[in-house]
């Protein structure tokens, strides 16, 4: 077991237009908010052979109030899988903490303001929506949620991204890199994702090759897992 000193510069990120708050800026939020936390990660288990690892992460405040995180990950997602590991397992606690939000609950919130704002598309931009989805087998109400739609605006700029989904993805590894930071978001690994796009879209492990239909697809789909996982209707 040992303690943590994060040393970092406050920094966010943007994820489908929602500012993100990235774990180690969260730490320096506890510290300034909390000078005397106590922030300790044990590893709990590693294997090699496999590229699995496991964290847990405890963090004291000085008022005596306690949050432990569990955080897994695998080398099929990451190759510093040890780090991203530990790193969730922080995240988690601090959530627990107030400092970033619970994963399933901001589901269940955002499927409400998802509902609110088709209730607001005319009924042609809400059926042509809707119908753009439906031909890449995509539930648009996840889609909204995993990119975070707020106004109808919004809701109405999927239709273009929908319109490009026979076009290949940007790279694979901006590809990636959206999927772990959706992935994190939701509390849900990337190689979940990864499973079910070469059980449901015959993804062969070259994220290159996908397209960007593939890419709105995963991203509803993260959703759906995470609303599983939560045990949510």
């Amino acid at each position: 077991m040992r303690g943590m000193e994060p040393n970092v510069s406050t920094r966010t990120i943007w994820i489908h237009g929602e500012e993100y708050v990235r774990v180690r800026d969260r730490l320096q939020m506890l510290r300034r908010d909390h000078p005397g936390a106590r922030i300790e990660t044990e590893l709990i288990q590693l294997d090699r052979e496999s590229h699995f690892a496991l964290f847990r992460a405890r963090i004291e405040l000085p008022s005596g109030a306690l949050a432990t995180g569990w955080g897994s990950e695998t080398g099929d997602d990451f190759g510093d899988y040890i780090e991203k590991a530990e790193t969730k397992a922080l995240g988690r606690a601090l959530v627990a903490l107030g400092y970033g939000s619970d994963a399933n609950a901001s589901v269940q919130d955002d499927s409400a303001r998802v509902e609110a704002v088709l209730a607001q598309l005319s009924e042609r931009a809400r059926a042509y929506l809707e119908h753009l989805c439906s031909s890449q087998q995509i539930d648009v109400r996840d889609l909204m949620i995993a990119h975070q739609v707020r106004t109808p605006s919004e809701a109405s700029s999927l239709i273009t991204f929908l319109r490009a989904a026979a076009r290949p993805v940007r790279s694979g590894d901006d590809v990636l890199n959206q999927l772990a930071e959706l992935a994190d978001r939701l509390g849900i690994r990337v190689q979940e994702i990864e499973d079910e796009l070469r059980n449901h879209r015959g993804f062969d492990g070259d994220w290159a090759k996908l397209r960007l239909g593939d890419l709105l697809w995963a991203q509803a789909r993260a959703v759906a897992l995470a609303r599983a996982r939560g045990g949510q209707s």
